[in-house]
């Protein structure tokens, strides 16, 4: 069956980028910055790198429709001998 061009859920869907953290995936509105998008999901931004095809998107780098963004966690600390 195919969709309506009005039908709102495909509308949406399409206006989307993708953010994965480990097993967990979230969906944000494009056309905002990076970091903006994980303040709204509760994230520090400061606490993660992210890769978007195979490179490095920085936090200020704006969402597009589509986009599958993948979080790392950094990790610091340890003691040096």
């Amino acid at each position: 069956m195919a969709r309506r061009t009005g039908d709102k859920k495909a509308i949406r869907k399409a206006e989307q980028a993708q953010i994965r953290l480990r097993q967990q995936v979230f969906f944000v509105c494009s056309g905002q910055p990076l970091s903006q998008a994980l303040l709204t999901l509760g994230l520090e931004p400061e606490r993660f790198l992210a890769v978007r095809n195979g490179q490095m998107l920085p936090m200020d780098g704006v969402l597009a429709a589509g986009d599958e963004v993948q979080l790392v966690a950094i990790v610091a600390g340890g003691c040096l001998r």
